[in-house]
């Protein structure tokens, strides 16, 4: 598997990442050994990034995946996100962090090793997008404190 640096990280990631969506359903609704398997046969092919959200599943992919990864003592990188769903001003930081907490009781994880936002940006106006001012001044902030708690690492 070739690999790819992941910006200034020093991180390295397969060219092909492990995409626990609930696109396809294995992660949310497939058989926890075919969970296991699919899982454990892209590690051996040198997949070393899974990617889940809270979205997915309604948190199922989340739980999903810490269970499988912790059956198969898999060091591997684990990312995931949060969507800000009508967030008021000077509450985002709390919902970003009641996020973050959740997603990590799922993935039965101290810390994982991507955080990201999973909204658009744009101008406001359209359900679920944050205008960059949101993000630059209470987002990214949120992000920066749980960055600095370990929470996670980039």
């Amino acid at each position: 598997m070739q690999r790819r640096l992941f910006g200034r990280t020093g991180l390295q990631f397969g060219a092909l990442g492990f995409g626990c969506g609930a696109v396809g359903g294995l992660m949310v609704r497939g058989s926890a050994a075919d969970q296991e398997r699919a899982a454990a046969r892209a590690i051996e092919a040198g997949v070393n990034y899974f990617d889940t959200a809270p979205d997915y599943g309604q948190g199922e992919s989340e739980r999903v995946l810490g269970r499988v990864l912790r059956a198969l003592k898999a060091d591997v990188v684990v990312g995931t996100k949060v969507r800000l769903r009508e967030a008021q001003p000077g509450r985002i930081a709390a919902e970003i962090t009641a996020s973050l907490e959740a997603s990590l009781q799922r993935l039965g994880r101290d810390s994982i090793d991507l955080f990201q936002l999973h909204n658009p940006i744009a101008p406001t106006g359209a359900p679920a997008h944050l205008p960059a001012s949101v993000v630059l001044d209470e987002v990214i902030p949120a992000f920066e404190r749980l960055q600095a708690e370990g929470k996670f690492r980039y």
